[in-house]
């Protein structure tokens, strides 16, 4: 009869399937974390969503920063553009 394996961090015994997929820790020392997503345009029109590690996502924040351009961008709604219109 074989023992069930113990959780490292509790010390109390776990399912022996977890320890055969080669995890060390019970379900509730398992950390837990909340997955983000990240919306990925290619060049067609629908977006992928790709699930992010909440690490990996801050750091994906930072670098993919979007910025508005077109006529719907920044210079647009604060009004530096500037158009001259001449008398005839």
């Amino acid at each position: 009869m074989a023992l069930n394996p113990i959780c490292l961090r509790c010390l109390r015994p776990m399912p022996a399937e977890r320890k055969a997929l080669g995890i060390d820790r019970c379900l509730k020392c398992q950390p837990q974390w909340r997955y983000k997503g990240s919306v990925e345009y290619g060049h067609k029109t629908g977006g992928n969503v790709k699930p992010l590690h909440p690490a990996v996502w801050a750091n994906h924040k930072k670098v993919t920063h979007r910025s508005a351009k077109g006529t719907h961008g920044p210079s647009m709604q604060r009004g530096t553009t500037c158009v001259v219109v001449k008398d005839a």
